[in-house]
């Protein structure tokens, strides 16, 4: 269709399709569904045709933190071996939303995965979000993330 870039954002863990789908921020605390999600984002890092994750703590996994942990510590890992850097999305911030949510932004700080900022523009407003710059700052600060600003983009071969 003539994109020049792709963002991978996991909206939802189980299918893309209509029949089948469950949001990936609706609240659960399935392990199954937690682990899907998490090896769909893995796998698509693989790739190498994303410039980033969008939102990859979006997932409202609600069971045991330290299943959590592990398994987003799968994301992080994997962003460092690839470099593509984790977006901390300012929608999430602006929207009060489940995410940025703090374990994983601690688990990022400690695998120092490559960061960026997204801001998720779903109107114009949004296309500057001077609300929630600086609390992403301040979750770069609190975790000592790898910001690293703008993402290589990586252009897709037409």
């Amino acid at each position: 269709y003539g994109a020049e870039y792709l963002i991978l954002g996991a909206h939802f863990a189980n299918s893309e399709h209509p029949e089948n789908r469950e949001h990936s921020a609706q609240a659960s605390d399935s392990v199954e569904k937690l682990k899907t999600y998490v090896d769909r984002v893995v796998e698509g890092m693989k790739t190498g045709v994303f410039t980033y994750i969008a939102h990859p703590d979006m997932i409202n996994f609600t069971g045991d933190v330290s299943v959590y942990k592990s398994e987003m510590r799968k994301i992080c890992k994997a962003s460092k071996e690839t470099g593509i850097p984790l977006e901390i999305n300012c929608l999430g911030i602006r929207d009060n939303r489940a995410y940025p949510r703090n374990e994983f932004w601690e688990i990022a700080g400690e695998e120092q995965s490559p960061v960026v900022f997204g801001f998720d523009t779903h109107d114009t407003p949004a296309a500057y979000d001077s609300y929630s710059v600086p609390i992403a700052e301040e979750i770069v600060k609190k975790y000592k993330l790898n910001y690293i600003g703008r993402p290589k983009v990586i252009l897709l071969q037409k």
